[in-house]
């Protein structure tokens, strides 16, 4: 997930994980991961989460899962369960779509909620007026300048910016340079320019 994160710009994320304590250890890192690469994340799907039993009743074999605690330390309110199912596995065996299948089942009712809730949060960011939907960086004419835009859905911003400057502002121009700031050459100049994902 990390070099398709760098290399692709993606519109969102959805983590799929299982109830247990133990899988909940890695939504944590998928979610943490996904938010220093500033990748939205859609919704968590839990998937095997619970099944039906010839009593009537519903039975959740790992637990109830982690949607409460999802929600206070994360603000994640999608969160979708879905159920242990034979339809679900026959549908994959056999080839056939689940919704094709058995499409009033339970299971099929779960995905298209998860297909619901994926669609809506694509659609809510999308008509968001303050969200950078797109970035350009590139040389000004003469090389001594790197032009960045910023694109919202309701404006357009443009900022130039000397290459020595930039070095001056990141965080970690000693890690990534090796030497001070006062140490760089006057004339620092960009070599190349490639986009990584959805945060550089």
């Amino acid at each position: 997930p990390i070099s398709l994160s760098q290399q692709l710009k993606l519109d969102g994320a959805v983590i799929v994980t299982t109830p247990q304590r133990l899988a909940f250890v890695d939504v944590v890192k998928g979610l943490e991961m996904f938010q220093r690469l500033k990748v939205p994340i859609l919704a968590v799907v839990e998937n095997m989460a619970w099944f039906d039993g010839d009593d009537g009743k519903r039975y959740f074999p790992f637990g109830r899962g982690h949607k409460e605690q999802l929600k206070s330390d994360f603000g994640i309110s999608n969160s979708i369960t879905l159920p242990i199912s034979a339809d679900t596995s026959a549908a994959g065996d056999s080839g056939t779509p689940l919704l094709v299948a058995h499409r009033r089942s339970n299971s099929a009712m779960a995905f298209r909620e998860a297909a619901q809730v994926v669609q809506n949060e694509l659609l809510a960011d999308a008509g968001s007026s303050s969200r950078c939907h797109t970035a350009t960086v590139k040389l000004s004419d003469d090389k001594e300048f790197l032009i960045v835009r910023f694109f919202t859905a309701s404006e357009a911003r443009q900022y130039r910016i000397k290459p020595r400057e930039l070095r001056r502002q990141l965080r970690k121009v000693d890690d990534m340079l090796g030497s001070k700031y006062e140490e760089l050459p006057a004339d620092l100049h960009v070599v190349s320019i490639h986009p990584m994902g959805n945060y550089a």
